[in-house]
């Protein structure tokens, strides 16, 4: 399910590897990005064993690219016209749409000690975090579903 890349750019940073899974319509839980990350823990916990294998002690960093969608009405002309595009364009005239919103961790460290399921658990609540401070303080954006899953790994 996820695809491994090395030595690889993300944004501004460069990692040692790079796992990416992405998310198809239809499959159970893209709705629901914790259930999502749940379902998924084992597979990203033993990618995580295995690069602090590989590589000693690591930093890693876990994240969802996600789709928002926010009322048509909400807010109107406030928003920049190029980064969404509006439920006209998909059919669907409630809802703009914006894709690939990142919410990621920082770089949290995995030593040869570390608890990897603490790590993690902690992983998703940062995530948690951020998609409620995105949708909150009446900003009209829901979250709609998960495009893709990532974890980055860096050596220590």
């Amino acid at each position: 399910m996820f695809d491994c890349k090395e030595q690889v750019r993300v944004w501004n940073e460069i990692v040692d590897s790079n796992f990416i899974a992405d998310i198809s319509i239809g499959t159970p839980g893209e709705h629901d990005y914790s259930v999502l990350l749940n379902a998924n823990s084992d597979a990203m916990k033993q990618i995580i064993s295995d690069e602090r294998q590989r590589l000693g002690s690591i930093k890693i960093c876990i994240g969802i690219l996600a789709t928002m969608r926010c009322s048509c009405n909400h807010q109107e002309g406030l928003f920049d016209i190029e980064t969404f595009y509006t439920g006209d364009e998909k059919g669907d005239n409630n809802y703009d749409y914006k894709f690939n919103v990142p919410f990621k961790t920082r770089y949290m460290p995995v030593l040869m000690a570390t608890n990897i399921n603490d790590t993690f658990d902690f992983g998703l609540y940062r995530i948690a975090d951020k998609i409620d401070k995105y949708i909150s303080y009446g900003s009209g954006w829901q979250f709609y579903r998960v495009e893709k899953i990532f974890i980055e790994v860096t050596r220590f």
